[in-house]
């Protein structure tokens, strides 16, 4: 591999960006902040579940002696800490501050999507990095219109976990294909990123263990001659060392017990064979689109044709507007490779602990890593051969076509009317989550009022029949009842009264 100068193989901009074509990138990047914004703006109608209420329960009775046995079954250290010290201030409060604790995590995603582009700003002092903005809003833009957000993206114990590895596995594949694994500033970015992911989520392990394998194939594959010596590794390696000591805790302890879904009956007797083959199809499926058609054009699945036209404009974009070094495009390749790998192997973990595909957040981050590998295939792929010079007309034309396509890649298949629905209903669902806690935490009465998440619109949480329970009545067997002996415990109340959602959105001020 070469061993040119890391100013050699970055990607070069060409001498001038057309005002045209910088225009019209710039004019459809505040299109896709707007789409990702209307999105953040409803995070105050985020959801606790089971999770918030049976932890933050148990910290407020055991204290921080919970979290080392918590760590033992789910190996999660950056994540689990924030957890719960969200959950430490919740129950000091006595609030369930979800707009501040899902708002920080939302930003961290946005800065992530961000950051190569602001110094690409700052370096070069110039009006030419409208492509990584473009690029970073398209895929902000494509997670939150292309299916199911609850668990990933309002769910507070979801949201602590995949939210920060999704921020990673972004910040990380945007400076790959901005080249910055050829200087060390953008190496030690990118080993941040990998830690963050390997301490978030057992996926993001999987992901780093992934990608630290296709490191370590191109290691042994090319002799580097450069002055570096070991930091042109150690980035990497060490985020894998955290990654596979994950894995390892994971397999040692919660991996030696089953866990079923309510409603599922799985089947434990399968072998390695058929869970392979079994994860191989679920993920051909996925990237088809295939089991569910979330929304459709003329019957091809939205979602194929929003991410064949994410590596169209990509492509587009990056072959007139970038040169890419041979070394740059096999570095995305190698990001690809991991995102694809760990998506199959998420997969596999599931069918091997649950006995089922699981669960809707695990399919969304996978839909975020298709969305990247595919506009990274389109790059690498719209840039070999090298191209050469184009006429400035042309370039204009290709690059505001190129815009335009990335664009419409983000959103097709967007659902706007779910969005406006949630929008009409928005501030009567903020009100009724308060009313939750205003009810639980009332110390007067041993009974307390619950309005469970609607069962329509984007943010769908678990729902309840309506009817008055008491803790000596409910059932573990029954997933309902389980669900609502953690809010009785976590409220130190005997009954609940659970109202009908839809009559408290009709009116919220009865």
């Amino acid at each position: 591999m070469s061993s040119r100068t890391g100013s050699e193989l970055f990607n070069s901009p060409p001498s001038r960006t057309p005002l045209y074509s910088a225009a019209a990138g710039q004019i459809l990047a505040v299109l896709l902040a707007c789409i990702f914004l209307a999105y953040f703006a409803l995070i105050g109608a985020g959801q606790w579940q089971a999770d918030e209420y049976a932890d933050f329960g148990e910290l407020a009775r055991s204290g921080w002696h919970i979290l080392l046995p918590r760590l033992k079954w789910s190996p999660r250290p950056f994540s689990e800490v924030l957890f719960f010290l969200y959950g430490a201030l919740v129950n000091h409060l006595r609030q369930p501050l979800i707009i501040p604790f899902l708002g920080l995590l939302w930003i961290g995603l946005l800065v992530a999507a961000l950051l190569t582009w602001w110094e690409r700003r700052r370096r070069e002092h110039r009006e030419n990095g409208w492509p990584d903005l473009l690029l970073g809003l398209a895929l902000l833009a494509s997670f939150v219109t292309g299916g199911p957000l609850l668990e990933m993206f309002y769910w507070p114990a979801g949201a602590v976990a995949y939210l920060p590895t999704l921020s990673a596995t972004v910040l990380l594949f945007l400076q790959v294909v901005a080249g910055r694994l050829e200087t060390p500033k953008g190496r030690a970015v990118c080993g941040v990123c990998l830690l963050i992911a390997a301490s978030s989520t057992e996926a993001g392990a999987t992901f780093v263990a992934s990608y630290a394998a296709v490191q370590l194939i191109a290691s042994t594959l090319v002799t580097r001659t450069t002055r570096d010596g070991c930091r042109r590794w150690i980035w990497w390696l060490l985020p894998a060392i955290v990654a596979v000591a994950v894995l390892i805790v994971l397999r040692l302890n919660r991996y030696e017990s089953s866990e079923p879904i309510f409603g599922l009956v799985p089947n434990f007797a399968r072998s390695s064979g058929a869970i392979v083959i079994a994860s191989l199809r679920q993920g051909l499926l996925e990237i088809a689109d295939t089991p569910n058609h979330y929304h459709a054009w003329f019957g091809i699945p939205a979602r194929v044709i929003s991410r064949c036209l994410l590596a169209l404009g990509a492509g587009v974009i990056w072959r007139f507007s970038r040169r890419m070094s041979t070394t740059i495009r096999w570095q995305i390749l190698g990001v690809v490779v991991a995102f694809l790998a760990a998506a199959l192997a998420t997969i596999s973990a599931a069918e091997l602990h649950f006995g089922a595909e699981c669960c809707a957040r695990h399919e969304t981050l996978r839909r975020c890593w298709f969305m990247m590998s595919f506009a990274g295939i389109g790059m690498v792929l719209s840039s070999w051969p090298t191209p050469t010079r184009f006429a400035e007309g042309r370039r204009q034309f290709a690059l505001s076509l190129g815009s335009l396509l990335l664009c419409a890649g983000a959103v097709t298949g967007w659902r706007a009317r779910e969005l406006l629905r949630t929008y009409r209903i928005y501030r009567p669902l903020h009100s009724m989550v308060e009313q939750n806690f205003r009810s639980g935490f009332d110390r007067s009465s041993s009974t307390m009022d619950f309005f469970p998440p609607p069962g329509r619109g984007l943010i769908v949480g678990a729902q309840v029949d309506p009817g008055t329970y008491t803790l000596a009545t409910l059932h573990e067997s029954n997933a309902q009842e389980y669900y609502l002996r953690f809010i009785l415990a976590y409220f130190d109340k005997r009954t609940i009264h659970v109202h009908r959602t839809d009559a408290w959105l009709d009116n919220p001020h009865r």
